[in-house]
Order: C-alpha cells, then structure tokens, then sequence
C-alpha cells in the first residue's frame, strides 16, 4: 500500500503542439485534479494544489537532461531553441508533469523530438 499516493496529482491530458510561421513551438495541455473525475461540461476542475505548477523536461523523466518549471499549461519554444533541441536531443521525448503540493504527476508526453 502507497498512502501518499492519493497525494500525488493526476497526469495532464490532451496534448496539443502547434507550430508558428516563424518556427516557433506552442506545447499546451489540460490539468487535471485529484477528486475532480467527471467533466461534463468541458469546463477545467477546480485545482486541488496550492498553485498551478508544472515542469516540462526532455529525455527521461526520472533524470532529464533539460527542465522548463512552468506556471500556466503551456510550453512555448522559440525556432531557434526548438532547432538546438531537434540538433542535441533528436528522439528524445518531450514531455510535461503537473507538480502538486506532494509530489508530482507521472508524465504526459508532448512529442518525440525528430
């Protein structure tokens, strides 16, 4: 039994990545909260942390090899940062937890970096 599981905040959902004109990328998702299971009107729960906060990392989850800690679900990287990554991390997963008052969620996957 795990009993700071309960604790720990469910995985973002609905991933979402668009690409601007100039090269630039927008990565967004949607929170979700612990408690919070239906959502019958497409309105966002009402969050269960003390703040909204996520952080967003390239590679692997458990021991990235870059990190963004991020305020709203949204990651927006300009053309010149996307090329870098695309140049030093091709393959590489993208990917977002949301970060609760106890521990964080198990990771969304934004993109593989190609």
């Amino acid at each position: 039994m795990n009993p700071g599981l309960t604790l720990r905040p469910l995985c973002p959902v609905h991933p979402r990545a668009r690409s601007g004109q100039n090269g630039d990328m927008v990565f967004s998702w949607a929170r979700r909260a612990r408690g919070a299971w239906d959502w019958p009107d497409l309105v966002e729960p009402p969050l269960a942390e003390q703040t909204e906060a996520y952080r967003a990392g390239v590679g692997n989850p458990d021991a990235p090899s870059l990190v963004w800690d991020l305020a709203h679900p949204r990651l927006e990287l300009s053309a010149a940062t996307w090329a870098t990554l695309q140049a030093d991390h091709s393959g590489a997963p993208l990917w977002v937890r949301q970060i609760g008052s106890f521990s964080a969620s198990d990771p969304l996957l934004l993109t593989q970096i190609d």
